[in-house]
């Protein structure tokens, strides 16, 4: 039937599309985390233990789900992607900027989730400088999805952004 060829050959878009989306939630989920960890208000709350544990466990997911965004878009028919324009930092030709938000956004994620697992080498105030800079990472992949995404004119994903970026500032 041709509903099921059609939607086939869109595979790779809807890929890319989604999995945009389950990025940023993971990105959100670790970062909510993180200052959970990091503020005392939530002590009697949270099992501190489980949540640093969990930050953890989503900061290397985040990444893993940030690079299937970015490869499952190579084998599109349509987009036409180069894995150095998905990769290289404003090198894509499809809205240049928020594309390459999104490449530094991936590249600043590694060296902050790498920054946890070499604390004790850059000492605690290396550590967290480099996790203050979760904060425009957060802001970067905010700004990449409302600027790049194929979906950011719809109803439901402006509502996905107004309230990630409300609970992740």
């Amino acid at each position: 039937p041709a509903t099921s060829a059609m939607s086939s050959v869109h595979t790779w878009w809807y890929l890319g599309r989604a999995s945009g989306f389950v990025a940023f939630g993971l990105l959100l989920a670790s970062v909510l985390l993180g200052l959970g960890i990091s503020s005392r208000v939530f002590d009697g709350l949270l099992m501190r233990p489980w949540v640093f544990d969990m930050h953890q466990f989503l900061s290397i997911f985040v990444l893993v789900a940030m690079l299937f965004h970015a490869l499952i878009l190579l084998p599109d028919p349509y987009a036409h992607f180069s894995l150095v324009e998905l990769m290289v930092p404003f090198a894509s030709p499809y809205r240049p900027v928020a594309v390459g938000a999104g490449a530094i956004v991936l590249y600043g994620s590694v060296i902050v989730t790498l920054s946890s697992y070499a604390k004790r080498w850059i000492g605690q105030r290396g550590w967290r400088l480099l996790h203050y800079a979760s904060f425009a990472l957060f802001a970067g992949a905010l700004a990449h999805g409302v600027l790049a995404g194929a979906d950011s004119h719809q109803a439901w994903a402006q509502v996905v952004y107004l309230v990630g970026g409300l609970l992740g500032m």
